[in-house]
């Protein structure tokens, strides 16, 4: 019988270490997930919070919904340019 020793984190590869290099996620594309996740938490957050509104006191939801509305259209445009601009800049590397 051999005597293997257990391996520490810092023998390991980076494969075992870290799950992202596992699945072969570069650091672009985790970027990218990261902006995603933030995108989809903010929209989610203000839609959720205009709907509460709207059920709670539908007087006032209508101004709530004037200030919410270009949020979540900036948010939504800057992702698509975002995007584009992750598009065209790997493009011309």
């Amino acid at each position: 019988m051999t005597n293997q020793r257990v391996k520490s984190s810092a023998d390991r590869p980076d494969s075992v270490r870290n799950p992202a290099y596992q699945v072969g996620l570069t650091r672009d594309a985790r970027t990218q997930m990261a902006v995603v996740i933030a995108v989809a938490v903010i929209v989610l957050v203000l839609a959720v919070g205009g709907l509460l509104a709207f059920f709670y006191n539908s007087e006032h939801a209508k101004d709530l919904w004037v200030i919410i509305g270009p949020i979540i259209s900036a948010v939504l445009s800057g992702f698509i340019a975002f995007l584009v601009g992750k598009r065209y800049g790997a493009a011309t590397k």
